[in-house]
């Protein structure tokens, strides 16, 4: 899990270089997708469907939607899945600095 650590890690410091909420939202999704084979991270608009898991995207003081995650995230380490709602988090606070730009 240290190699997706560090990929999280380089992916929030490239992504706390971009000023547009829908590039830092893409390139969020597109590059968690490929740093964790088996899972599929996806915006969410509406309902989750069948078997997602849903995380909020929010600071203490915005909210930016949902994003689903299909694939079995039980079978994922502990770290792993700590990982992921850490970077999930992290995510609110770019797209949140995006609005205050």
């Amino acid at each position: 899990m240290d190699s997706l650590a560090h990929e999280i890690f380089l992916l929030m410091l490239n992504l706390s270089k971009v000023s547009s909420e829908a590039r830092v939202r893409s390139l969020f999704l597109e590059s968690m997708n490929a740093a964790i084979p088996g899972i599929r991270f996806r915006d969410l608009e509406y309902d989750a469907g069948p078997g997602a898991r849903t995380f909020d995207v929010r600071t203490a003081g915005m909210s930016f939607g949902r994003i689903g995650v299909d694939g079995d995230l039980d079978g994922l380490p502990d770290v792993a899945r700590a990982l992921i709602r850490n970077a999930i988090g992290m995510l609110a606070v770019m797209l949140e600095r995006c609005r205050h730009l």
